[in-house]
């Protein structure tokens, strides 16, 4: 494609395209992505990038966490699967890096999402690591922990 694409590190996103952004990708459908959750999202990161074309189409999007000590943990990078080859996912890296000069930066990607990483720089650590996930599917409570508040000291 003969495009020309900007990068943007704001965080001027609309739900409804992010929403399309994610679906395309498989993160859920579209309509998971309330303006609720994005600014919470938002407020949750250190750091936030976006790659759009000329049409103003969101074709990419990455995200990054700090610690605050100096390591640095990119949370999200989401592409646009007609874009994929259009090193959109590079720019994103690049502007993450960038942002976070000088400082350790680590992502766990998908197996089939490596590439970009590794075309970046991205290495495997001294020892592999691997990431390990639970999913939070309670929607609320603590799912049977008693909160702090409702333990009763006898």
């Amino acid at each position: 494609m003969d495009q020309i694409y900007s990068l943007h590190t704001d965080r001027n996103i609309e739900p409804w395209e992010f929403g399309q952004l994610a679906a395309l990708n498989l993160w859920g459908d579209a309509g998971d992505f309330t303006g609720e959750r994005l600014a919470g999202h938002f407020a949750a990161v250190d750091f936030a990038a976006h790659v759009r074309t000329s049409q103003h189409l969101l074709v990419g999007y990455a995200s990054a966490i700090s610690n605050g000590l100096g390591t640095v943990f990119i949370d999200s990078l989401i592409c646009h699967p007609e874009y994929d080859r259009e090193a959109i996912g590079g720019l994103l890296l690049r502007a993450v890096l960038t942002h976070f000069s000088g400082q350790p930066v680590y992502a766990m990607p998908f197996v089939d999402e490596q590439q970009v990483f590794r075309a970046n720089g991205f290495r495997v650590y001294r020892r592999e690591m691997v990431a390990l996930a639970h999913r939070n599917d309670e929607p609320s409570g603590l799912g049977g922990i008693a909160a702090p508040e409702a333990v009763i000291h006898s």
